[in-house]
């Protein structure tokens, strides 16, 4: 298994098309596929999303979990845990967008 390691490097992983991405955060983890991105603004926006975590309002909450929840099951790395956070989850309390996430993730 070849690994790379970085923390703050768009051009890496823009120029790295055939990998997975891991982000780590706290207790979250989260794989999403190289080859989604391909400039860099596509994946500043990814590096926005993990660094400014802290800066999320409530009502961002959802979006980030269902975000995270749906990349995990389309990686194949669904389990207890992420079954647990998506049963947890009410309908009533989304945006119409969101309801979108979460219908998606159970289908898929």
């Amino acid at each position: 298994m070849d690994l790379i390691v970085t923390t703050h490097s768009a051009e890496v992983i823009t120029a790295a098309s055939k990998c997975n991405i891991i982000i780590m955060h706290e207790s979250t983890v989260e794989v999403l596929d190289a080859g989604d991105f391909q400039n860099i603004d596509e994946t500043m926006a990814v590096f926005k999303g993990v660094f400014g975590r802290g800066e999320n309002s409530h009502g961002n909450e959802y979006e980030e979990i269902l975000r995270q929840l749906l990349n995990n099951r389309i990686a194949g790395i669904w389990g207890e845990n992420e079954e647990r956070c998506y049963a947890a989850i009410s309908e009533d309390d989304l945006t119409k967008a969101e309801k979108v996430l979460y219908r998606q993730i159970g289908v898929w």
